[in-house]
């Protein structure tokens, strides 16, 4: 991904959930709408140049038909990668499921057990 483009993305940036030398730059896009099913994810995939936007109610209607296996039929079909760089993307928009329904009702998308 050139330089530029990925400058670009950090601006947009309301959290970025990837790391630096991921293949992957995934954000919470700080220009969502004012509802949660508005909450904007990117997801780019660096090496192919592959960039696409979902909405939360996008986003979650995979997972919520067939959990963890619905987000990697989704990753697989939108970014055409190896199954070993998958599990890293769906972890980042799991947290993004976090974060955005946090924001919005002050309790997680996940269960988590408070230990």
């Amino acid at each position: 991904m050139a330089y530029s483009k990925a400058t670009e993305l950090a601006l947009k940036a309301k959290k970025v959930y990837s790391s630096v030398d991921s293949p992957w730059h995934c954000y919470y896009h700080a220009l969502s709408g004012d509802e949660l099913k508005e909450q904007i994810m990117t997801i780019a995939h660096k090496p192919t140049d592959a960039m696409w936007s979902f909405s939360f109610k996008d986003l979650t209607a995979p997972y919520k038909m067939y959990e963890d296996q619905g987000l990697v039929n989704f990753v697989k079909e939108k970014y055409n990668v190896s199954d070993e760089e998958i599990p890293e993307c769906v972890n980042c928009i799991k947290e993004f499921f976090d974060d955005a329904k946090i924001e919005y009702t002050g309790r997680p998308f996940f269960n988590k057990e408070i230990t």
